[in-house]
């Protein structure tokens, strides 16, 4: 991050920071550093500006849509402009307001709703973490399918080798190889994964993207229809070995 920053300033680049996943960290020895501490810290000059949401995060309402921008060094001119734009669009309705002021000001101790807040929020923290570990064991227990640690966010993106007749009839068909497999997926399963090839992976590699945010019980049953799914793709198109 200091190297981002470093080369940000070198360049003059304007830093977009999206840290809506701040709090949805699993890995015990990992923490959360905002990039305005570490411009704080440097006493640097570069421009930041860092994005949170309502609708990620622990509370992940996806569907109530409010945000908030924090600028750090950024000219008192772009920052009127900015304010221009904001008075003359939709603004967010009145819920998606409320929810993220809940957002920026939580229950303190020793007040009324701390112990409750505190109690739902860990849950949901909890709940959250043993999905990505779980997540991650069903996954590498796949054949042909890697996935790194879910340390964090509310995703897995793992590798996935797809055998070359179904890479063939994929491009027959005018769509990447991960896309069949998606698409195939969702018809068998009414899973509804991203393939990796909406987010620049290396050539030759593919992925799919799923999220972690089912229910436990919901969870559990969607993975192994997924790893059933799986072994079946596997034998209709034969072997992964080129």
């Amino acid at each position: 991050m200091i190297d981002v920053i470093r080369f940000c300033e070198k360049e003059g680049i304007v830093i977009l920071a999206d840290e809506v996943y701040q709090a949805n960290i699993y890995c015990d020895d990992a923490e959360f550093i905002p990039f305005r501490k570490l411009v704080k810290s440097l006493k640097s000059e570069v421009q930041l500006i860092s994005f949170h949401s309502c609708s990620k995060g622990l509370a992940g309402e996806c569907g109530v849509r409010g945000g908030l921008m924090q600028l750090e060094n950024i000219d008192s001119d772009v920052i009127a402009v900015l304010y221009k734009m904001a008075s003359v669009i939709l603004c967010s309705n009145t819920v998606g307001q409320a929810m993220l002021t809940s957002l920026l000001t939580p229950p303190l101790p020793n007040q009324p709703s701390y112990e409750l807040y505190h109690a739902e929020t860990q849950a949901i923290f909890n709940s959250l973490k043993r999905k990505a570990l779980y997540a991650t064991k069903k996954f590498n227990e796949m054949d042909g399918v890697s996935c790194q640690p879910i340390d964090g966010s509310m995703y897995a993106f793992p590798k996935i080798t797809i055998p070359p007749e179904a890479i063939k009839v994929a491009y027959q068909q005018g769509i990447e190889p991960d896309m069949l497999y998606c698409m195939e997926m969702l018809e068998e399963t009414g899973v509804a994964c991203v393939p990796g090839s909406g987010f620049c992976q290396a050539p030759g590699t593919y992925h799919f993207r799923v999220t972690i945010l089912p229910a436990e019980d919901d969870f559990v049953k969607m993975l192994c229809s997924m790893h059933n799914f799986h072994d079946d793709f596997l034998r209709k198109y034969g072997s992964t070995e080129s």
